[in-house]
């Protein structure tokens, strides 16, 4: 976990961890900001290193008490239970989380699939949601799962294995480009840097395990 912890570090900013009882699981939490400020709840992208994510959203939330976990079954310090995204497991895990923080109608933000998981949320516990940020969300809409891994997951593999310029920026092209040169941002290319990485942390966490069993 040492690029997790680094990543906090990076944070730069004072970090409390939580662990919360779920269903599925413990889920670890990082909280930041004044204790008696709004709360708001922040949810990183699919296999998604949590503070890379929080880094992106802090900026804006100075004034929020914010609680970030780490998405069950996804790199980082959580129960390593893989929730199914085709049923309502993650809406009550979401509801199970606030819970276990004490909170009962809070704003969550999103990413990606952070954002799908707010519409599971929506759709178990819509009660519990004061207002939804949906960044990029997926679970809009289906599209060709062979589209996808031809597009967007194998230059993901190949800058994983082999980096150049070239194959991050074509890795990058899906997931955002400049509107004015058409070109892969300079966002999009940190974030395939940083899943890159996370890939491999999470590939060596699940070997580590298997040598421990």
């Amino acid at each position: 976990m040492a690029l997790y912890d680094e990543a906090v570090f990076r944070l730069d900013q004072h970090m409390e961890r939580q662990m919360v009882d779920t269903r599925f699981g413990v889920t670890h939490v990082l909280a930041t900001g004044p204790t008696a400020a709004p709360p708001v709840v922040v949810l990183a992208g699919g296999n998604f290193l949590n503070p890379y994510s929080l880094a992106w959203m802090l900026p804006g939330l100075r004034e929020r008490r914010v609680y970030a976990p780490d998405t069950a079954g996804h790199p980082g310090h959580s129960a390593q239970t893989r929730l199914s995204p085709m049923d309502a497991s993650y809406g009550v895990w979401i509801a199970d989380l606030l819970d276990g923080l004490g909170l009962d109608r809070v704003p969550l933000i999103g990413s990606s699939y952070g954002a799908g998981i707010i519409l599971r949320a929506a759709a178990v516990a819509p009660e519990r949601i004061k207002r939804a940020d949906l960044h990029v969300p997926s679970s809009i809409a289906t599209g060709s799962v062979w589209r996808m891994g031809i597009e967007a997951a194998l230059p993901m593999l190949l800058v994983g294995a082999d980096p150049s310029q070239s194959r991050l920026e074509r890795a990058a092209r899906p997931l955002a480009v400049e509107s004015e040169t058409g070109r892969p941002s300079t966002a999009g290319c940190q974030a395939v840097v940083v899943m890159a990485k996370t890939r491999r942390m999470s590939s060596t966490s699940r070997a580590g395990a298997g040598l421990a069993k």
